[in-house]
């Protein structure tokens, strides 16, 4: 027989936060509070190229990952967002 212990998907929900949620269009940078038991892993990544994230961008339990999005110079908005 086997056994298994190691933190399950339940026992590791992450909640989030960023400050601040938006930025204009002269981009800026902020922080994404990330809430999680101490024994559960973590990892984040941008999904859009001027979406910056300070390194390393993995953990385990709390943290505050630092984020930069850089200047939008066309007239179109855009949408990019951090997955972790």
């Amino acid at each position: 027989s086997s056994s298994v212990t190691a933190p399950t998907p339940v026992r590791c929900a992450v909640t989030l936060s960023a400050t601040p949620a938006t930025l204009d269009a002269a981009g800026g940078s902020g922080r994404i509070g990330i809430a999680t038991t101490r024994d559960c892993t973590w990892s984040a990544r941008a999904d859009a190229d001027w979406i910056t994230l300070a390194t390393p961008a993995t953990g385990q339990g709390e943290a505050s990952l630092a984020f930069t999005a850089a200047a939008n110079t066309q007239v179109a908005s855009r949408r990019g967002a951090v997955v972790v």
